[in-house]
């Protein structure tokens, strides 16, 4: 048996995969019900970590009437911190940016799961509105996986369908915000059945937590970085470019783009929105129309469930007007998009004396809001591929 000559760079074997390919490696198809790996396992694992640190994240807001009543919490302290979780989520989206053109998505997804999974479990600890603000600024903290998950899927999916792609699992994954005003009632009146209330709605943050951990695992065990593989392998091949490992030129490529500031800005009065939005909406409800918990719940629910759809339609959309536009036709349908969520934002504060109108108005807003965010994933895959992150 010849063993390799001491010396020369050794070529990976060609690569086969489950899904067509171009000649990049990435995937021309989206087949949903595949986990083939890696495209579409990457593809999966993407939304379902963001899904859940999007269910933790407003868990809180979710139980707020119960919440408040247990730790005398004021006003003051309920928007301080759900100014917190934002403000969380903004500084580590920018930090996890420059970490995943180092360490790839792959270490990424995991360290953001296990990292911030403690902070899920410290929810039931809390005692004071400081213990509580400290808590959600952690816990929305993880909400860089957002980055990961568009980052990751951009690098698995060709141009000509990365603008669905990235807006169906960023979408998926935002419904977590939907899904957690539904479940996170339903799940503290189950526990409250068997434990005194003020106990229970603690108790319930140890299923997402839970939850963190696990998936935090399978990100590391089961996936990949890429289509030709982990960053470290890719590194000793030579596959990697330049700029990645280099933290300092990654920044600048970025930093020193206008297109990266003009997209921050744009989806800033999309998805800001969108996040102030599934903070407030079910105590809204709750206080304006004196609904009870379960139905403040389920009818907030429905903002963040426009989710499984909309924001998809957005990316679809972006790649549709590309085809005789150009860019010109995605910046179009980003502009008109985000118009028309703003006429609805506005039109919302106008009908708060009708439950009935509020939720009308309140799903079309939805609607447009998120196909705006949808929009903005079929543009930023073009800003730097030298600097995706």
């Amino acid at each position: 048996m010849s063993s390799p000559e001491v010396g020369v760079k050794q070529v990976p074997a060609p690569l086969e995969f489950k899904l067509p390919v171009d000649s990049e490696m990435k995937a021309t198809k989206i087949v949903i019900y595949s986990i083939a790996q890696p495209h579409m396992r990457a593809f999966h694992l993407s939304w379902v970590i963001f899904f859940f640190t999007f269910f933790a994240t407003f868990a809180p807001a979710v139980l707020i009437p119960v919440i408040r009543e247990d730790m005398s919490l004021t006003k003051t302290d309920l928007g301080i911190s759900g100014v917190t979780a934002v403000c969380g989520a903004i500084g580590m989206r920018v930090i996890m940016g420059f970490v995943l053109d180092i360490i790839g998505p792959r270490f990424g997804n995991a360290m953001t799961m296990l990292l911030f999974a403690p902070a899920v479990f410290c929810m039931s600890l809390v005692q004071s509105a400081g213990d509580f603000q400290c808590v959600r600024l952690f816990i929305g903290c993880s909400l860089c996986a957002f980055v990961t998950c568009q980052f990751w899927v951009g690098s698995m999916f060709n141009v000509k369908i990365v603008g669905t792609a990235n807006a169906i699992t960023a979408g998926w994954g935002n419904m977590g915000g939907g899904a957690t005003a539904l479940l996170m009632p339903l799940m503290y009146e189950g526990i409250a059945d068997y434990v005194p209330a003020f106990h229970a709605w603690r108790y319930a943050f140890f299923i997402p937590g839970g939850i963190f951990v696990l998936l935090g695992v399978v990100s590391m065990l089961f996936s990949q970085d890429a289509p030709q593989g982990d960053y470290r392998m890719m590194k000793e091949t030579g596959q990697l470019t330049q700029s990645k490992g280099n933290i300092w030129a990654v920044a600048k490529c970025g930093l020193l783009n206008y297109r990266s500031w003009i997209c921050f800005m744009t989806y800033g009065y999309c998805f800001g929105v969108e996040l102030t939005v599934d903070n407030l909406i079910v105590d809204y409800l709750y206080d304006q129309f004196q609904l009870d918990h379960m139905t403040a719940g389920g009818l907030g629910a429905l903002f963040g469930l426009m989710n499984l759809f909309s924001r998809a339609s957005g990316g679809m959309l972006s790649d549709l007007a590309a085809i005789p536009w150009g860019m010109r036709g995605r910046l179009w349908v980003l502009f008109t998009l985000q118009l028309l969520g703003g006429v609805f934002c506005l039109a919302l504060g106008l009908v708060d004396y009708d439950l009935t109108a509020t939720i009308v108005v309140m799903i079309i807003f939805s609607i447009f809001c998120q196909q705006a965010c949808g929009a903005t994933f079929g543009v930023v895959p073009f800003i730097s591929r030298r600097a995706y992150g």
